[in-house]
């Protein structure tokens, strides 16, 4: 099964940390996901926020097919991989996604099997809460780490609660 990550695991540091990685090989890639945005609104439940910033990202499908969130296509999980994430990413649930509205960064894409991505519980999303410092930064550095293009991308698809851009 593949798994679409979006916010702080864009940070290849993030993942090795969750699913320990070192010495295993694992499909990372990265794609567009249209029909979704991305959005600071959900309340963290496991990294410490002050005052009204308390937000991490969150995607919610939209079916616009304007709308993306890019993210990083992780391939070939075990189900072990699986609920190690489920752990970590408290307050969200698991959807599936269509994988025609997938579009890979540089070139086709060979997809089989469900692909998935975590999206917040109703009760966790907030609009009134902005985001995080340091996720936020964290979020940014993983961006960055896959490319100009996809930094680029990540900034223009990245929302606060309230609608405006998250970054200039």
């Amino acid at each position: 099964m593949s798994l679409i990550v979006y916010g702080s695991l864009l940070d290849k540091d993030e993942v090795n940390e969750v699913l320990k990685l070192k010495g295993w090989k694992i499909s990372l890639r990265p794609v567009k996901v249209f029909g979704f945005k991305r959005i600071f609104y959900k309340v963290s439940d496991r990294r410490a926020g002050e005052g009204t910033s308390v937000a991490v990202l969150n995607v919610e499908e939209t079916n616009d097919p304007v709308d993306f969130f890019n993210g990083i296509l992780i391939s070939d999980l075990s189900e072990n991989d699986l609920k190690d994430l489920e752990k970590r990413e408290q307050g969200y649930e698991l959807i599936q996604i269509d994988s025609k509205n997938i579009e890979p960064y540089g070139g086709p894409l060979s997809i089989s099997g469900p692909i998935y991505v975590f999206t917040a519980l109703r009760h966790k999303v907030k609009c009134d809460i902005e985001p995080i410092p340091e996720y936020s930064t964290l979020s940014l550095k993983g961006a960055e780490s896959w490319g100009k293009q996809f930094l680029d991308d990540f900034k223009k698809s990245t929302f606060k609660a309230n609608g405006d851009k998250a970054y200039a």
